[in-house]
Order: structure tokens, then sequence, then C-alpha cells
């Protein structure tokens, strides 16, 4: 047995996992983590169209803002969306409309 990462819960190995669900009938799983297990460490950007990246979002948008306290502001739209290899990524859209991948989900 192991213990399965997302919903910490004791599996059998070989056990179908969320994701592969997720990758098998490309439908939004809802114990989707809400932050990935690995962030890049820059976020790459992918212009300003998802569509052309060849991703599908699929959930979002998540809006986070910081720095309004100390004049160095950051607004950032995450979404949680899939890549035509049925990758699970977190990507994000800043207030110029520019899109970037910033972290990958297990």
């Amino acid at each position: 047995m192991i213990v399965d990462p997302v919903r910490g819960e004791l599996v059998e190995p070989g056990t179908k996992s969320p994701f592969d669900q997720l990758r098998a009938n490309g439908s939004v799983v809802q114990s989707f983590p809400s932050r990935p297990l690995w962030l890049l460490a820059a976020p790459r950007p992918l212009g300003s169209d998802p569509a052309a990246a060849e991703l599908a979002l699929l959930s979002g948008p998540e809006r986070i803002e910081t720095g309004w306290w100390d004049g160095i502001e950051v607004g950032r739209d995450y979404f949680i969306g899939r890549s035509k290899r049925g990758e699970a990524l977190w990507l994000y859209r800043d207030r110029r409309g520019e899109w970037f991948m910033h972290g990958v989900f297990a």
C-alpha cells in the first residue's frame, strides 16, 4: 500500500489516480489539488492565447493578488489547464493579458 498524495488515502499500487481518470475521459476531476506539486523556477511565457499553445482550460480563474500594501503589486488569474499530451498544468494570465505556465500537477 502507498499513500495517494492527492487524497491522502492508502491505495494499492497500480490503482488509477484522479489524473489517470482525467487523461482517460478528458473531464475535470473533483479531487484536483489546489496547487501543483512542481513549480517552475521561472514562469514560462505562452503568449496571449492558451489555445495557440495547444492548451485547454479546465478550471479557473482564481485571482491571486499581492504587494498592494508595499507598492509592488502583482495580480494574476490562475487556471488549471491540460496540454495536448494530457499533462495537468497551473497557468496564469497577468494583468496585461499575457499567459504563463507556472507549475505542473503530479
